[in-house]
């Protein structure tokens, strides 16, 4: 009698299941990982968004609270300072360009408008600008302090 050595195999059936459970796993793994970079693109963006503000924020308080002198035009700002430098500010669309000496910086910030704001009777000394961050509408402001002598001259001979 012959003896029958039996082959231990996958039928073609189970092949067929185990490559579309494969197939289906790799189809999810690739949407999910889409899925994912969409999300770090949006977040790298709105952050790089919000440290471009960050960064223009900082950079021009620090500009006016050590100003002495401001003028205000159209869509340029100049900043005067004792030691006879200066720093000028355009606020285009798009973007606000720093110009100090030869050295120039730009914020990648979209403005909607910026004005100088009247309180009261007091000189105009609140510069207000309009920014768009985030698809939303922002308001900042910023204040000038006065010189020494215009709040010696006021306090002393009310002069305004």
């Amino acid at each position: 009698m012959k003896k029958v050595i039996k082959i231990h195999a996958f039928t073609l059936l189970e092949s067929l299941i185990t490559l579309m459970l494969i197939s289906i796993i790799i189809a999810l793994s690739y949407a999910l990982i889409d899925l994912i970079g969409r999300q770090l693109s949006l977040f790298e963006k709105e952050n790089t968004e919000i440290l471009e503000y960050n960064l223009f924020n900082s950079t021009f308080m620090n500009d006016v609270n050590n100003a002495n002198g401001f003028l205000v035009n159209e869509n340029h700002i100049h900043l005067d300072f004792y030691s006879k430098a200066h720093i000028d500010y355009y606020i285009l669309d798009d973007a606000i360009l720093r110009r100090q000496d030869n050295f120039e910086n730009s914020f990648k910030i979209h403005t909607i408008n910026f004005s100088l704001v009247e309180e009261g009777r007091k000189a105009k000394n609140n510069l207000e600008i309009k920014l768009k961050l985030l698809k939303d509408t922002i308001t900042t402001s910023y204040y000038f302090k006065e010189n020494n002598a215009k709040k010696i001259n006021k306090q002393l001979f009310n002069e305004d």
